[in-house]
């Protein structure tokens, strides 16, 4: 894509992540090939599941981060939004982080 591009919308991509402990590290690429500075918010969510400390069963949740990023014309950033998984659980497994949501200002 060739920068600026006043057609193309400015738009948000998870590039990776990474878990370290109960803390999923997603990393967001912001993206304005307009002409004109632009706010992005995306909301995020992963979905996992955990083992109860209590009862010893196996339970799944959820949880979300937003995030917003003033881009720039014609430029890209990349940003680190950190996730918190339950804090007292050992988690058994995670999906893959989300956008559900992006808004564009």
């Amino acid at each position: 894509m060739k920068f600026p591009n006043p057609t193309a919308q400015p738009t948000a991509q998870i590039l990776d992540y990474c878990r370290n402990g109960n803390v999923v590290s997603v990393y967001v690429e912001f993206v304005n090939p307009k002409t004109t500075d632009h706010t992005i918010s995306v909301d995020l969510s992963i979905g996992y599941t955990y083992i109860d400390g209590r009862s010893h069963v196996k339970l799944g949740d959820a949880t979300q981060a937003k995030t917003e990023l003033l881009v720039k014309a014609g430029q890209r950033e990349i940003k680190q939004v950190d996730m918190f998984l339950t804090d007292s659980n050992p988690i058994l497994s995670f999906g893959n982080p989300v956008i559900e949501d992006q808004k564009v200002k």
